[in-house]
């Protein structure tokens, strides 16, 4: 897989483009609220293309147009070798570098991934001091065709920041659209791509899970520092408990009027899916309502609720923990209720598995 013609073309003081070829693709990065660095490289495009490389058993080529970091490269040996164990399908694969950079001194400010999500409000609370810049993306979790979906959610990003006092900075992105792995997930390299160009000192990317639930996931505290590049150092912040993170943010001043959970398309947060159920049950055990979230009318109606994968799980045992912490006995029984339905689907998915090769999931995806 080839890397070539890097390109950059400003727009004004505050806009530019950082583009470049990735085997037949043109990836590009459009930033809106912060300067074009002196330095430019390369490094958010092989770091975004690593794991498609290794998905395929193709070698990563980058041509003398793509200038790439001594100290990223040097990050990547280990960052393949962890990915290799958490997914034994990747290939290790070489990556030959014409032009080669090293920077002599870390970059200016600190920036933070922003979605308006409990994570990244959590981050943001406990780091505000040292950031400059919200990191704000359009099309990772929102798709570039969620046009009125991202308006808004820029509308009460930009209000976010300017009540905390930061500086809102706006990328636009192909990169998730044609090197995103569902199979080997590479959602962390894909998010610090969108950011690493800008030449940041540091850069924050909020964590999803606690100590207490770390698996191979593409945004991890051991693979995603090694995504930094001796200009940008990548801090992955905020390993702890879902419930403890909505706890801080409810006794943080700002940030509430903005707080975005859902994934629904063409939704800010629809109040009905799985996420918007998890966040507006714990709101209502902390006995707290937000302007951006429906209250949760009873806890009945997460009899509904159908978790799909393990982590969605961890996130209702914090659930169902804080509902024993406050002595909620009505929210313990519909979030065990919740939780046994999940356990015996999964119980029922391994005797598939290991006795009947997966018989009854192909029949019941060819009956549905």
């Amino acid at each position: 897989m080839q890397i070539r013609n890097l390109r950059v073309e400003e727009s004004d003081e505050q806009r530019w483009t950082l583009s470049a070829w990735v085997g037949p693709k043109q990836i590009y990065f459009s930033y809106d609220g912060i300067a074009c660095p002196e330095v430019i490289s390369g490094d958010a495009f092989v770091m975004a293309a690593l794991v498609p490389a290794m998905q395929q058993g193709e070698n990563l080529g980058i041509d003398e147009s793509v200038p790439v970091s001594t100290e990223l490269l040097g990050n990547l040996s280990l960052y393949q070798e962890i990915f290799r164990q958490w997914y034994p399908g990747l290939a290790r694969v070489q990556i030959t570098a014409k032009n080669e950079i090293q920077h002599s001194q870390p970059g200016n400010g600190a920036g933070c991934f922003f979605s308006g999500g409990v994570d990244s409000l959590y981050t943001v609370a406990k780091t505000s001091e040292e950031l400059d810049h919200l990191v704000l993306c359009l099309g990772l979790d929102i798709s570039i065709k969620e046009q009125q979906r991202w308006e808004k959610t820029r509308a009460l990003a930009w209000q976010f920041s300017r009540n905390s006092g930061l500086n809102l900075i706006s990328v636009t992105t192909n990169v998730k659209e044609h090197l995103d792995c569902k199979d080997f997930d590479n959602h962390g390299a894909i998010l610090v791509s969108t950011g690493i160009g800008m030449g940041l000192g540091k850069l924050f990317v909020p964590a999803s899970h606690g100590y207490n639930d770390l698996f191979p996931c593409g945004s991890h505290p051991v693979s995603d520092p090694l995504l930094s590049n001796g200009r940008t150092h990548i801090v992955h912040h905020g390993i702890a408990f879902r419930t403890d993170k909505t706890r801080a943010i409810l006794d943080w001043p700002h940030g509430l009027d903005e707080l975005r959970v859902c994934n629904v398309h063409s939704a800010y947060n629809c109040g009905k899916c799985e996420k918007c159920l998890r966040t507006m049950t714990a709101l209502k055990l902390f006995n707290r309502t937000v302007d951006s979230l429906p209250s949760l009318p009873n806890f009945d109606c997460l009899d509904d609720v159908r978790l799909e994968k393990h982590n969605q799980y961890v996130f209702w045992v914090e659930n169902y923990q804080l509902a024993k912490e406050v002595g909620n006995q009505e929210a313990q029984k519909a979030i065990s209720r919740l939780l046994s339905r999940f356990r015996k689907r999964e119980a029922l998915k391994e005797l598939d598995e290991t006795f009947i090769n997966g018989a009854l999931i192909r029949l019941k995806r060819a009956l549905l």
